[in-house]
């Protein structure tokens, strides 16, 4: 699948194969309407949220077969997540000028019928991944002057819970929310796995690799983490109950 997405539960997967949208646990396909999808997102009670890189959302219930659109300010470039319970669709938007990046996260809440539009001069918002809890809060990568950071929102207030900026790295690549919401877990370009409280504002620990850090991702108690690096490998650990120390763990090599 050129472009992938699965529930939480893992119970269900949709994917673009050969230009047609697949339904993987039934092998279900159809031609995209329109633009190819090259945003996909599934909540847990089989919401399917698809955009192509221009301007507007679609919402389908895989269920039903119902669909409705939503239209954004600008295209659909850097990322598209729904809520697991799928009340929020959020769309990471934004174009690239020789003036510099143009970027919004607009959230769109489907039970309110409500969208929100969060924009910051000289920030540049949601690129490479975005990333919702179970409790509907959404975390987001962040740049400022060439300065990489991260971003924690709820979804049902528009509430800043969290923000951290001046990294070194350019880029943010990897960034995970717990299930509850509490526990940030980012990893950059330069090689910097953080996890921080997200209730507490603070870094919980911190480890520098040799490579740069893709992708990151946390397991529902909170204490397992896995990472991945430019050479291909994917790293698994163990925290420790009070996040100061991590085990050894366990690689899975490059092919």
């Amino acid at each position: 699948a050129s472009v992938y997405a699965d529930s939480p539960d893992l119970k269900e997967a949709v994917g673009v194969v050969g230009g047609r949208l697949t339904l993987l646990s039934t092998g279900r396909s159809e031609r995209s309407r329109g633009a190819t999808p090259a945003h996909l997102a599934l909540s847990g009670n089989e919401r399917l949220a698809v955009a192509a890189e221009t301007p507007g959302v679609v919402l389908r219930d895989l269920r039903t077969g119902q669909a409705r659109g939503f239209g954004t300010g600008l295209p659909v470039r850097n990322g598209l997540t729904i809520s697991p319970d799928g009340r929020y669709v959020v769309a990471a938007t934004g174009k690239y000028t020789e003036a510099g990046h143009e970027t919004a996260i607009e959230i769109h809440d489907i039970q309110g019928n409500q969208r929100h539009v969060l924009k910051s001069a000289g920030v540049v918002l949601g690129m490479w991944q975005l990333s919702v809890s179970a409790n509907n809060r959404l975390a987001l990568g962040t740049q400022r002057n060439g300065k990489g950071g991260a971003l924690v929102l709820d979804l049902a207030t528009n509430a800043r819970l969290f923000e951290q900026g001046g990294f070194e790295s350019y880029w943010l690549r990897g960034l995970a929310l717990a299930a509850d919401g509490t526990v940030l877990v980012t990893g950059d370009e330069k090689g910097r796995l953080r996890v921080w409280s997200v209730d507490e504002k603070r870094r919980l620990f911190d480890l520098h690799v040799k490579l740069p850090i893709q992708t990151v991702a946390i397991d529902h108690a909170r204490r397992r983490v896995a990472w991945s690096l430019w050479d291909g490998t994917i790293h698994v650990a163990t925290m420790a109950s009070d996040y100061s120390s991590m085990s050894a763990g366990v690689v899975a090599g490059a092919n």
